[in-house]
């Protein structure tokens, strides 16, 4: 199988592989153990293996980790190695949410709460990414969804007038103490959902003074595709069937038209150092992840409401939706 010029060379539900890979897939497993448990593509452009098995706990990686650990470190709370600064992150975090009992599975960890209950029941989401793409939504044929989405999204006017917004999150780079925000808050009244922070607990802390309804997620899923992707996993796992999305383009770096939010937001750095192989390949790991992985354990649907638009980076991945 291909995506784009990425090829399945190895299949974890079968164990099968082309005897032309063996001693390459050999050298590869010497360095990710966990990755005869996962899909093994090899990049024709790079000629590099790439595969799920690559964490933040194992160092070979670098800056192209798709998960934090393996998911039986995971659900134990052991981080392994390189990823040790993480399990700080997270028991800051999970301190700062005491009062809130923890759902735990191999995949995530969430504060449960009236709100993630009631979210677990509902069939529908609209996830909204901050890609170019988002532009072009007519909301008003989506009014009955719920809507999540992301950090300077009051910034576009398109998104700020839709009454149904149902859960945000705000990365560190977000100034929270917005006026803008804080009005947003008390109009839409969205459940705010915290992850980790660099910033420590205080930014935690400021973010629940700030509003009432707040509780945390962490996701055993982590790469550089940003908060929007860990959405889409939480979705899932929470049990949603249908998930309409939009903005997950991913970076043109060709391109002025970087974001639907920020108008000047500029090319992220480990994309301008890296180049646009180290995007493609997480953009397979995490659509491997949701078409191949959880589609196993959980029954949804992706509804992607930017196919068509250029701005979208995976389009050699979405034929196969």
């Amino acid at each position: 199988m291909f995506w784009g010029d990425c090829e399945l060379v190895f299949n974890k539900e079968y164990k099968l592989f082309d005897s032309a890979h063996h001693a390459a897939l050999l050298k590869y497993l010497s360095y990710y153990k966990d990755a005869c448990n996962e899909n093994i593509w090899l990049d024709h452009e790079t000629n590099q293996y790439f595969s799920a098995a690559q964490t933040l706990s194992v160092p070979n990686c670098g800056q192209n980790h798709n998960f934090i650990s393996s998911r039986g470190d995971y659900i134990n709370n052991i981080y392994p190695l390189s990823s040790g600064w993480m399990h700080s992150r997270y028991k800051t975090l999970r301190q700062c949410f005491t009062d809130l009992p923890e759902i735990v599975t191999t995949e995530f960890r969430c504060g449960f709460c009236d709100s993630i209950e009631k979210i677990h029941k509902q069939d529908s989401v609209f996830i909204i990414g901050g890609g170019p793409s988002t532009k072009y939504i007519d909301f008003s044929k989506y009014n009955h969804i719920p809507k999540w989405t992301m950090n300077s999204f009051f910034l576009n006017k398109s998104i700020e007038s839709i009454d149904n917004i149902q859960l945000v999150t705000f990365l560190d780079d977000v100034d929270i103490t917005d006026e803008k925000i804080n009005h947003m808050l008390q109009l839409k009244q969205p459940l705010i959902v915290q992850e980790i922070s660099d910033l420590g607990s205080r930014r935690i802390e400021n973010i629940k003074n700030l509003h009432k309804n707040v509780t945390y997620m962490h996701t055993r899923y982590r790469s550089r595709l940003g908060v929007g992707a860990r959405l889409v996993v939480l979705a899932i796992l929470l049990g949603i069937k249908n998930i309409y999305i939009s903005g997950m383009d991913g970076y043109d770096i060709k391109s002025s038209d970087t974001h639907s939010f920020e108008s000047n937001k500029s090319i992220p750095n480990w994309l301008k150092n890296a180049g646009p192989w180290l995007q493609k390949q997480q953009l397979v790991v995490f659509w491997d992840y949701i078409l191949n992985t959880l589609s196993k354990s959980y029954p949804f649907k992706i509804h992607d409401l930017s196919i068509g638009q250029d701005s979208v980076q995976y389009k050699f991945i979405q034929e196969h939706f």
